[in-house]
């Protein structure tokens, strides 16, 4: 199952080839009506709010889900606690550069 994040050439190219639609998967903005329009195009920027890793891998799950894959649920839960605790500690870090003016 292709998955891709833009209307572009690349994508439509990708979906010549193949013979069927590509699902997409929003990896740069949440959703607001007022960043995007539905044809995928920039409405205002400034309204747009980036995505996470993490929420980006929420969606590709939910996605896994809804298409009835069969998913190994204690090793995704360990991945997950893992991706939790190194973007937490990568905040922690973020946060100690910033108070030194780095």
């Amino acid at each position: 199952v292709p998955i891709d994040n833009g209307n572009d050439a690349q994508m439509k190219a990708l979906e010549q080839d193949l013979g069927y639609r590509t699902i997409f998967v929003d990896t740069f903005y949440e959703k607001n009506p007022d960043c995007r329009a539905e044809n995928y195009t920039l409405i205002d920027e400034s309204k747009c709010y980036g995505r996470s890793m993490i929420d980006i891998a929420a969606r590709v799950e939910e996605l896994a889900i809804f298409l009835g894959v069969d998913v190994d649920v204690p090793a995704q839960e360990a991945a997950k606690r893992e991706a939790c605790e190194a973007a937490a500690d990568f905040t922690d870090s973020m946060k100690e550069v910033q108070e030194k003016d780095m």
